[in-house]
C-alpha cells in the first residue's frame, strides 16, 4: 500500500485507489504500469499518466529545503500520453551553461560538446585510442565523429581521476569537490566493481542541489534475463573489501548465463519469447578449458563489458534505501526512478547539503514491499514473454 500512501501524500483524490487496486490481476501478482494503463479507458489513462510518472517507484520527493540548499523543483510533466524522449529525460536536470560530466559516452554522448554542452568527458582511453580500438567495429564506424575528446582519463576512482585532471594546465575547473552541477552515467553503474565508491565520489563531485542521472539496464530485459538480482549485501561486500576490479565470479556469471535468442531476436525489452532463449554457457560448453580462459581474462584481459551487478527499478531502490538506512550515501537522495519502455530504467539522484542530512531508517513493512515489488517485476517480465507463445 506504500504506493497508495504516496499518492495520498501528494494530494491525489480517493478515486485513484480504485483505479490502482481494483483491476483484475494475473497469477495473484501485481500488474505492471503498462498493463494497468492498457486496461483503462482513455480518460483513465490520461489521469494516471502524470501520477505514475512521479510516484510509482518512490515514496515521495525529498523534504523541501529552503534557501540556496533547496533542490530544484521537478519540471512540469509533458502532456499525458506524450512521455519525454530518452534524451530529454536524461537531460532533465542539465543546463548547457552549467559544468557537468558524462561518464564513458563513447560514440553516443548524451551531452555532447558539439551541441554546446559544458560537459567534461570521462573514459578509460583518449579519443585517438578509442578510434583505433574500434576502427573496424561496424556499429561504431557510422558514429566515429561523435566520439568526444576525453577530458578525464579514468585511471583509478572517479574522484581521484577528476582531482588529477584539475592539476592540468587545460583543466576547466581547479577544484574537484563540489565542482559539478550534474553527472550523467548511461549503462555504466552495472559494470562497476564497487558501486558504493562511485556513488560516494559522485556525491563529493556534485554541488549541493546537483544531480546524478543514470540509465541502468533492467536485468530481465537484456542478456541478464536468467541471472538473479543483486543484493545489498553484495554491494556492501564489494565496498568494504575495497574492490577495484571485476571479480572472476562476475566474469563467470555473465559468460555462463548470458542469454541469446535462437531466432536472432534482440533481448532488448520484455517482448521476447523466453522459451526461445538459451544461455551461452561460456561459448557452448563449461569445462576446465573454458574456465581457464575466464581466469586468463580476469588476470590479464579487459573485463569492462562484464555486468558485475544486475538490477531492476525496485531492486535498485531497495538497495539504495538499505544502504542509506545503514549510514551509507548520507548526502544523496533518490528523487525519481523511472521505468521506461525498452531495456532500461532511469534514476535521478540529488545531492543535498550537509545541513539537510538526516537518518533514513528502513522499517520492515517498507522493505518487505520493495522485495515483493522487485521479485514481482522480474516474474511479470518473464510471464509477459511466455504470453508470446500463445499469441496468434
Amino acid at each position: 500500500m506504500f504506493l497508495w500512501r504516496a499518492l495520498r501524500s501528494e494530494g491525489f483524490p480517493f478515486v485513484k485507489k480504485i483505479l490502482l487496486f481494483a483491476l483484475p490481476t494475473r497469477l495473484g501478482g501485481a500488474l505492471g504500469v503498462q498493463v494497468i494503463l492498457a486496461a483503462l479507458a482513455p480518460p483513465g489513462q490520461a489521469m494516471l499518466a502524470e501520477d505514475f510518472h512521479r510516484v510509482l517507484l518512490s515514496r515521495a520527493l525529498p523534504a523541501a529545503v529552503d534557501g540556496p540548499d533547496a533542490a530544484p523543483a521537478p519540471e512540469p510533466l509533458p502532456s499525458p500520453g506524450v512521455p519525454p524522449t530518452r534524451l530529454d529525460e536524461l537531460r532533465k536536470h542539465v543546463s548547457k551553461s552549467a559544468l557537468g560530466m558524462e561518464i564513458g559516452p563513447f560514440h553516443r554522448p548524451i551531452c555532447p560538446k558539439r551541441e554546446g554542452f559544458n560537459c567534461l568527458t570521462v573514459d578509460i582511453l583518449p579519443r585517438d585510442q578509442l578510434l583505433q580500438a574500434y576502427a573496424e567495429d561496424k556499429d561504431v564506424i557510422p558514429f566515429q565523429e561523435h566520439i568526444e575528446e576525453v577530458d578525464v582519463l579514468l585511471s583509478s576512482g572517479l574522484f581521484a581521476s577528476v582531482a588529477a585532471y584539475t592539476q592540468g594546465q587545460e583543466a576547466r575547473v581547479q577544484k574537484a569537490e563540489g565542482s559539478l552541477s550534474y553527472l550523467i552515467s548511461s549503462h555504466n553503474f552495472e559494470h562497476l566493481p564497487d558501486p558504493i565508491a562511485f556513488l560516494d565520489d559522485a556525491a563529493t563531485l556534485l554541488a549541493d542541489g546537483g544531480f546524478l542521472t543514470m540509465a541502468i539496464p533492467v536485468g530481465s530485459r537484456c542478456f541478464d534475463c536468467f541471472r538473479p538480482l543483486s543484493t545489498t549485501g553484495q554491494l556492501i561486500d564489494a565496498h568494504t573489501s575495497g574492490r577495484v576490479k571485476t571479480t572472476l565470479g562476475a566474469i563467470f556469471d555473465q559468460s555462463a548465463s548470458a542469454a541469446t535468442h535462437s531466432g536472432g531476436q534482440t533481448i532488448g525489452d520484455r517482448n521476447y519469447d523466453v522459451a526461445q532463449v538459451a544461455v551461452d554457457a561460456c561459448g557452448g560448453m563449461i569445462d576446465e578449458s573454458s574456465f581457464g580462459a575466464l581466469q586468463f581474462t580476469h588476470e590479464f584481459g579487459h573485463s569492462g563489458g562484464i555486468h558485475s551487478f544486475v538490477f531492476n527499478p525496485y531492486s535498485f531502490l531497495l538497495i539504495i534505501e538499505d544502504l542509506q538506512a545503514c549510514g551509507f550515501l548520507p548526502l544523496l537522495r533518490v528523487q525519481e526512478v523511472i521505468d521506461r519502455p525498452g531495456q532500461e530504467f532511469i534514476v535521478h539522484i540529488v545531492k543535498i547539503s550537509e545541513a539537510s542530512r538526516s537518518p533514513l531508517p528502513l522499517d520492515a513493512a517498507r522493505r518487505t514491499e520493495l522485495l515483493r515489488q522487485a521479485i514481482a517485476y522480474y516474474i511479470d517480465d518473464l510471464n509477459a514473454t511466455r504470453q508470446l507463445q500463445n499469441s496468434p
